[in-house]
Formats: C-alpha cells, sequence, structure tokens
C-alpha cells in the first residue's frame, strides 16, 4: 500500500480520526486546529510536517471553504503549518467537503484546484460540480451494540450542523403538524457536543431525519449504525456515485425529498410503530453490509491507484 498522509484546517466530522482507526498507527494526519474539541488535535511542527510530506506517495489535503480560517486556495499560494503546498501539488489530491461556499463558487474553485493531482469529493452533488471522484466520511461505528428500544417513547432526532440549509424549518413544522395527530410522538432538534449527539442517538432516538439537500450527511450514517429508523435524501442524479461505491443500489434510509414526502413516511412510523424498530435494524445491516470498513478501505486504495495517476 502507498504511503498515504492526511491534512487539513481541521478534521471536518472526524474524518482523520475514522482512517486513522481503519488504517492504523502507521496512517499519519495532521490539523491545524480542533473543530469544537470534537476529535484530537495533532497539530505539529513545520519539520515534521515537511517530512511527512516528503515521505508520503499521497496527500489528501482537505477543503472545506467554511470560513476566513480555512484557506480558499489550496495549491497557488497557501501553506499548511508553514509548509508551501504549491511544493507537493503533483502529489496532492484535494478531498472536498461540502459548504455554500464551496456549492456556490464552483467554477472558481475547479481553477484553484487544476494544479493538484486530482479531488475527491465528500458528497456525490460535489462530484457532479467538479468531476471528481467520490470518496465519503468512512464513518464505521460496528462497534456501537444495538438494543431494542421498543418500550421507549417515538421520538424522531434532527442534529443539523446548520440549521439554515438542513430544512430544519421544515422539518420542525412536519412534527408539529404529526404531534398533534399523534400525541404520544415528539420531534426535536438536538445540539451538543458530538459525545452527547451521539449518546443520545444510541440510546433514546427512534427515528432520525437527516437533510433533504439531495445529498446525505454524516448523521444520516451515524443514525443508521445506531439502529435508528432513518429519513434523508439522495436525487436519483448521484445514485451512479453512490452505486460506484456501495455496490448496490439499495439505501440505508428512506429517502425523502420535501416537506411531503417527509410528511408521509414520518406519518406512515407513526401509524406503525413496529416499523419503526423494523427499518432501524434493516438500515444497520445494510451499514454492516455496504458501509463497513474493509470497503472504505478497498475505496480508498483504488482512489490512490486511480485519481491523477499517469
Amino acid at each position: 500500500m502507498q504511503k498515504i498522509v492526511m491534512a487539513g484546517a481541521f478534521d471536518v466530522a472526524g474524518g482523520f480520526a475514522n482512517w486513522r482507526r481503519l488504517l492504523g498507527d502507521e496512517f499519519e494526519y495532521f490539523v491545524e486546529r480542533d473543530s469544537n474539541n470534537q476529535y484530537e488535535d495533532t497539530s505539529s511542527d513545520r519539520g515534521t510536517v515537511r517530512e511527512a510530506f516528503l515521505d508520503a506517495d499521497v496527500i489528501f489535503y482537505v477543503c472545506a471553504v467554511r470560513d476566513a480560517h480555512v484557506p480558499e486556495v489550496i495549491v497557488n499560494d497557501s501553506t499548511f503549518l508553514g509548509v508551501n503546498m504549491a511544493e507537493f501539488a503533483s502529489k496532492t489530491i484535494i478531498w472536498l467537503r461540502g459548504s455554500n461556499s464551496l456549492r456556490a463558487n464552483s467554477d472558481r474553485y475547479k481553477v484553484e484546484y487544476q494544479q493538484s493531482r486530482g479531488v475527491v469529493c465528500s458528497t456525490p452533488d460535489l462530484c457532479g460540480m467538479f468531476g471528481g471522484e467520490w470518496m465519503p466520511n468512512p464513518v464505521v461505528l460496528d462497534h456501537i451494540e444495538v438494543h431494542s428500544k421498543a418500550d421507549l417513547p417515538v421520538v424522531c432526532v434532527q442534529c443539523p450542523t446548520d440549521r439554515k440549509i438542513k430544512n430544519t424549518d421544515d422539518y420542525k413544522a412536519v412534527c408539529e403538524y404529526l404531534e398533534k395527530k399523534y400525541p404520544a410522538f415528539k420531534g426535536i432538534v438536538k445540539t451538543g457536543t458530538y459525545a452527547e449527539v451521539m449518546e443520545f442517538k444510541e440510546k433514546e432516538a427512534r427515528i432520525g431525519f437527516d437533510h433533504m439537500q439531495g445529498y446525505f450527511s454524516v448523521n444520516a450514517m451515524e443514525f443508521a449504525w445506531c439502529g435508528v429508523a432513518t429519513l434523508a435524501s439522495l436525487w436519483p442524479e448521484y445514485m451512479p456515485y453512490f452505486q460506484k461505491f456501495a455496490l448496490t443500489w439499495t439505501l440505508p434510509f428512506v429517502n425523502v425529498s420535501n416537506a411531503v414526502e417527509l410528511n408521509r413516511e414520518l406519518g406512515r412510523l407513526l401509524e406503525y410503530p413496529e416499523l419503526v424498530e423494523e427499518e432501524g435494524k434493516r438500515d444497520r445491516a445494510w451499514m454492516e453490509t455496504f458501509w463497513n470498513g474493509a470497503r472504505h478501505v478497498e475505496n480508498l486504495n483504488r482512489i490512490v491507484e486511480e485519481v491523477g495517476a499517469s
């Protein structure tokens, strides 16, 4: 296996930490700053980073384009912990992570990334914009034990990173309507530290709602791993990217694309509550089969061999 190093302004959604669990201690990654203290900060000195970059066959450089602290120009004139990234452009694969700015200015960023070895994307909608391969965050939570929650109240939860773009208003409106029809039901929006949110998903959530932007997020994968009946979205035009990775056309969630569909599918689960437990088990089984560590490592190795290879 080729020597892989990953780097970024911060560990977006724990992607680096997830790869460490899959690839072992020999895998190196560096971040400039921690993200909400959710993940290990592995900031290092310039010499250590430069030595790792020189020794690497491939460098994955995360670009989230989220705020002023995240470098927008990745190769041409940016530095990472004091190291000039232009020096390593030929071995650098840009790993694009979704953001409003990135999606709104895709033509601009395409130019910025042309000098790199290639581009991979964390969500399939970005693949269509940038022509890159899909490399999803390797959310592999097979250590979580799923226990029956059949005796718990039916609670649906959303854990949005950005309420403005994650359809939170639509979700709340649907929940308010269904709470009147099914008084025992409660729809909530949960925020907090990563550990707090994950504990709620594992122990209390019966149904999980992701968002309806056409591409599912890490939240949907975490819900499914926790055996939570999951509602998320994947638009038809993005299915080929999904199928290439998962090697199946099935999904680990019920696909909802608008408020009408959300109301229908959430209402279906409330009308037939025995399906909540059943679909949660199905979603977990799907993750174990199609989203396991071996599948992610296989996809990573393929990308290393194919993207930008001469």
